[in-house]
């Protein structure tokens, strides 16, 4: 999907893999979001460590109109994770051989534009 930015042309969002520079915007994402929707239920005492959990594979955030719209992480899995355990035993597959997307959100003001298929479909790959 395209947007038209301030200049007239069209610009696609883009998914690249985030960086340490851009947890600040994240975090001000992160509290629009939680402002809007209650996600994270619990707001976490260092939002930025939030985002970078331990289980940590890779996270990537995603950009429309020069502003991070979106952001999603993908960790190993853990014991208390429902869905790779129900999915082990459904398949026979070690809960360690699996990952999880977690910190999924995108902007309010930037939904409608396809970012969190986009998201998914990067962490997917």
């Amino acid at each position: 999907m395209k947007i038209e930015n301030v200049s007239g042309a069209d610009v696609p969002p883009s998914v690249r893999q985030r960086t340490d520079r851009d947890l600040g915007d994240c975090v001000r994402v992160l509290a629009e979001v939680h402002e809007r929707d209650g996600y994270p239920v619990n707001w976490p005492d260092f939002p930025d460590a939030w985002l970078t959990p331990p289980s940590l594979i890779a996270s990537w955030v995603a950009e429309l109109d020069g502003r991070i719209a979106g952001h999603i992480v993908l960790s190993r899995s853990g014991e208390g994770d429902a869905a790779p355990g129900v999915w082990g035993a459904r398949t026979g597959v070690s809960i360690d051989a699996t990952a999880v997307v977690n910190r999924l959100f995108v902007a309010p003001w930037a939904r409608g534009h396809g970012i969190g298929a986009l998201l998914i479909a990067k962490a997917v790959r």
